[in-house]
């Protein structure tokens, strides 16, 4: 009988183990998963080899506060970017939304509340949208070419550096 009860008492003590496991991974995914409030981040520059040689796609601060509904990125060449949610979302470069073509064009619709920006690597931005949509990485040549300032709306185009 007392192995019985040792046996079960080693077993309760591996459920309770996994379970807090379990459990701290929940809160893991749960705060992943929660809205920033506020968005706004320098963005490291690179270093050594890998080091970006175009000033006009280096991003030194990317600002999204929430609530608002245009994204600003200070860019080293010292342009400033201001790019609409509406733009951000209709041209997001992800294969759901453009398919697998060559040519990128608008898609309207989707939530353009912008819940949280990720950076990929050293030359891009991943955006998790209201309704989760967050397949697009959106390169910072790409960011910079959907630029709707005064100075560069004008000679819009998507997927162009000026």
């Amino acid at each position: 009988m007392a192995n019985v009860t040792c046996s079960a008492i080693v077993t309760a003590k591996r459920t309770v183990q996994n379970l807090r496991i379990t459990l701290g991974a929940a809160r893991k995914m749960a705060a992943l998963r929660r809205p920033k409030l506020h968005a706004s981040a320098r963005v490291p520059r690179s270093q050594g080899a890998g080091t970006m040689s175009d000033p006009r796609i280096e991003p030194t601060m990317v600002k999204a506060p929430h609530g608002a509904r245009t994204m600003e990125i200070e860019w080293a060449d010292g342009h400033k970017s201001v790019l609409p949610h509406e733009i951000l979302r209709g041209y997001c470069p992800c294969a759901v939304c453009q398919g697998h073509g060559g040519t990128i064009h608008f898609v309207p619709g989707g939530d353009l509340s912008l819940r949280d920006i990720q950076q990929v690597g050293n030359y891009a931005l991943q955006f998790t949208w209201g309704d989760q949509h967050d397949t697009g990485i959106y390169s910072f040549r790409y960011l910079r070419s959907l630029c709707q300032c005064d100075a560069c709306k004008p000679t819009f185009s998507p997927g162009s550096v000026p």
